[in-house]
């Protein structure tokens, strides 16, 4: 009589044991090797005061988050930095603004009026503000997200990259 609950016991800690489901892992070694097949460029929709043409440089790490600044500027073809107000500019890989993120990274983009030269003298153009960049993320040249990020009361937006998800081969 002792021997069937026992047995049965014996049954239901086997079960459990068995019961155990598998825990997916990214592959440390690979993350962040999917950045370098995802490309972004961007385009600068509007700004106040309106400008023909526009700087648009970005910028990631230091500032509070850790890590050093690393800067970068998005160009237009034949590597010219003024991008035209309206104009999407060439692609940049995505592994190059996030680097090879193991987590979150935080991306910022300023857009800056182009330097007044009178004759040898160059002083900076006037502030913007109120500027809208509109976002395209494309892999193999085909897009796949695009948003707009608007910054009334400056030039400065930003996106948030989820770096520690992207895995050269992750499990399903």
């Amino acid at each position: 009589m002792k021997t069937l609950p026992s047995l049965l016991l014996a049954v239901a800690c086997a079960s459990i044991v068995l019961a155990q489901e598998q825990i997916d892992r990214n592959d440390v070694a690979a993350r962040g090797a999917a950045t370098g097949r995802l490309f972004v460029r961007v385009r600068v929709t509007k700004s106040t005061p309106a400008r023909d043409a526009v700087l648009v440089n970005w910028r990631r790490g230091g500032e509070g988050l850790g890590g050093l600044v690393v800067r970068g500027q998005f160009k237009m073809a034949g590597d010219k930095a003024a991008v035209p107000l309206g104009s999407w500019t060439e692609p940049v890989s995505l592994k190059e603004i996030v680097g090879t993120a193991k987590g979150w990274e935080f991306p910022s983009v300023v857009v800056t009026s182009e330097p007044v030269a009178k004759g040898k003298s160059v002083t900076p153009g006037p502030t913007l503000t109120d500027v809208a960049v509109e976002f395209e993320f494309s892999e193999q040249g085909k897009a796949f997200k695009s948003f707009t990020e608007t910054a009334p009361k400056g030039s400065t937006v930003g996106f948030a990259f989820p770096g520690g998800m992207l895995a050269k081969s992750p499990t399903p």
